[in-house]
This record gives structure tokens, sequence and C-alpha cells, in this order.
């Protein structure tokens, strides 16, 4: 009996793994007109990450220590919601891994709440508004 043999190619455009850390927050205060956020990405076969702020501030990193961990800070001077999108790439064409975080920056006494929607399954994107 001879079976049927089919061939499928498939493309795999990345093997560039990263994700944000998971301890990482979302929700920050002002104090003294700025305040400092760190972040932290971890990555598996990426050498650097290009990083936009979301406040027109951008920033690329090297992985000179060559263990995928990636710590890095901004300072934001003005209240609002801020995406944040690091892109991290491989120098050896392993692809690139895209990640995006809200941060949000909450200015005086002002309340901020943060929370992440969901339909199905999926995430769902709100209009947002700065706490002014």
């Amino acid at each position: 009996m001879q079976e049927d043999i089919k061939e499928k190619q498939i493309e795999i455009t990345s093997v560039v793994e990263a994700e944000w850390a998971k301890n990482s927050k979302s929700v920050f205060k002002l104090e003294y007109g700025r305040v400092t956020v760190p972040f932290q990405a971890i990555t598996l076969k990426a050498d650097q990450i290009e990083i936009d702020f979301g406040d027109s501030q951008t920033n690329i990193l090297k992985d000179e220590a060559g263990n995928g961990i990636f710590n890095f800070e901004h300072i934001y001077e003005k209240a609002g919601s801020y995406l944040v999108t690091a892109v991290a790439s491989s120098d050896q064409d392993f692809g690139e891994n895209t990640l995006k975080k809200r941060i949000f920056v909450s200015a005086g006494d002002t309340p901020l709440a943060a929370m992440n929607v969901f339909a199905e399954g999926n995430p769902v994107t709100l209009p947002t508004a700065s706490p002014d």
C-alpha cells in the first residue's frame, strides 16, 4: 500500500522571541513634574532592541552582555497615556518581534485606573483620554 506524500512549504519569518517582564507596572504618578519609568524586556536570539516611548522619544539598545535581558528607563514629564513599542531584532537575520505596552502617567492627586478589556478572548483597544 503506497501512501500519498504531500509536500508543504512553510515560511518562518522570525525566531526572535520577546516579552515584557511579568512584574512590570503600567500606572505611574508624576512627582515634581516628572516620573522615571523602569522597563525590562526579555528576549531570545535578539541582539538589539529599538524603543519608541510613545512621547516622540526613541532609543536603540544593544545586548552587550549577551543574556537577552534589556533593562532601561525613561522619564515622562507630562500626564497621559503612552504606547511604548519595542522591536527586538537580530543582527544574524533571525527576524524581529514587536512588543507593545501602554503606560499611564497621572498628575497630582487625580486618580487613575488602568484595565484590560477583552471580547471573546481578544484584547479590545479603547480610546484613551489624558488626565488633565
